[in-house]
């Protein structure tokens, strides 16, 4: 009732032999009466974009399909808190991006406070508004999304690397505490206001 959960692989959550099946099933188990599980239903594949495929079955949906029906189940049963567990290491660029902005877009609606455990770190740059960095069981880092992945050298010795963008930036920024672009359209704008000089840039990071 508090907290849902999206792991990586859909099919280890489907079990219905339709798509408003599948919906409707964790609300049944919670005693949402017809009226308002048919207007949950509705509500929760309009917000994914599966609206029209009810009678479909899960099955024949495609990966990136499969995910959203299983996000749609979750925030149907209104949990306050929403877990995905590396939702994007089935899907190809196109089909994580949409599936991040459909959480970004109930988070903003309802309030949700989602929590995403990915290893993917180009997914979360423009996702997520705080990065905490777990090794072996201990939080190592813990802060804003740019405050983090800007640390590059620290993130080179837990064996991760951070956007391709904010590597190049370092590369040409060098020691010193610029702030780093972490996204694509943060880097055109990093690199269009400053000047490189001898191998350096000498801009300082817009702060917007």
């Amino acid at each position: 009732r508090m907290v849902g959960l999206v792991l990586d692989d859909p099919g280890a959550q489907m079990s219905q032999l339709t798509v408003a099946e599948e919906v409707a099933f964790g609300l049944e188990n919670l005693g949402v009466g017809p009226l308002e599980r048919g207007a949950r239903i509705d509500s929760g594949l309009g917000a994914v974009g599966l609206a029209g495929l009810e009678e479909r079955s899960p099955l024949e949906l495609s990966g990136g399909q499969q995910q959203r029906l299983i996000i749609a189940s979750v925030l149907a049963m209104c949990p306050g808190v929403l877990v995905l567990d590396e939702p994007t290491s089935n899907l190809d660029p196109a089909g994580r991006d949409d599936l991040l902005e459909i959480v970004r877009q109930r988070q903003r609606d309802d309030g949700l406070t989602v929590v995403i455990v990915e290893h993917d770190i180009d997914a979360l740059a423009a996702s997520v508004e705080r990065i905490v960095v777990l090794d072996a069981g201990r939080i190592v880092l813990d802060g804003p999304v740019r405050d983090i992945l800007g640390r590059v050298d620290v993130l080179a010795g837990l064996g991760l690397r951070p956007p391709a963008v904010t590597e190049v930036a370092a590369a040409f920024a060098g020691p010193g505490s610029v702030r780093l672009p972490v996204t694509l359209a943060e880097a055109v704008d990093w690199f269009g206001g400053g000047r490189v000089t001898g191998g350096r840039s000498s801009a300082a990071a817009p702060s917007g």
